[in-house]
């Protein structure tokens, strides 16, 4: 997988293997991966992620989200993603990260959709918490039909969720909606 961003004036393309991320100018190659343990996808698995604002995020199904923040100099763990939580796939939304695929303690959820709260520019989303009214995180599961979630994506103004045997729209409102 691989994803690009503009870092004070210099583009970089991040590249993901199965247990490393690397950030490339077109020359050189430099790990900045977490600083330990090693990472857990695998070739059929893989990454997803994106750019949110100036926040580089990288997810493979196994462990916990990555971010690189403007502030970091190494992917670290994604402040306020869920304790115990993955994820299939995690794409960008507006200020949003969208998780999908969500596995909770072990127990899978093929058919959730997770969002954030909204994350300022150059920061992350401060909570994942659905049940605080205070914020627009929340959750739900697609479970109309059988199949898993298999991916998502921006399309002009909506979110696309693609299942295995069906196709949802996802639309910011405002407010609670």
């Amino acid at each position: 997988y691989m994803t690009n961003n503009i870092d004070a004036g210099q583009l970089y393309w991040y590249e993901a293997t199965p247990d490393k991320i690397f950030r490339t100018e077109g020359t050189s190659h430099v790990d900045i991966s977490r600083p330990a343990p090693a990472y857990n996808a695998t070739p059929s698995t893989g990454w997803t992620g994106g750019t949110l604002n100036t926040v580089v995020l990288m997810n493979n199904p196994f462990d916990t989200p990555q971010c690189l923040r403007p502030i970091d100099s190494t992917f670290i763990d994604l402040p306020n993603w869920p304790a115990n939580t993955s994820c299939q796939v995690m794409r960008v939304y507006k200020n949003y990260l969208i998780a999908l695929g969500v596995t909770k303690t072990s127990v899978e959820f093929p058919t959730m959709v997770k969002w954030s709260s909204p994350a300022d520019p150059g920061e992350v989303p401060f909570t994942w918490d659905e049940t605080d009214p205070t914020n627009d995180a929340g959750e739900n599961s697609l479970a109309d039909t059988g199949g898993a979630i298999v991916d998502g994506r921006k399309l002009r103004d909506s979110f696309i969720i693609y299942k295995e045997d069906s196709v949802h729209s996802m639309t910011y409102t405002g407010g609670v909606f």
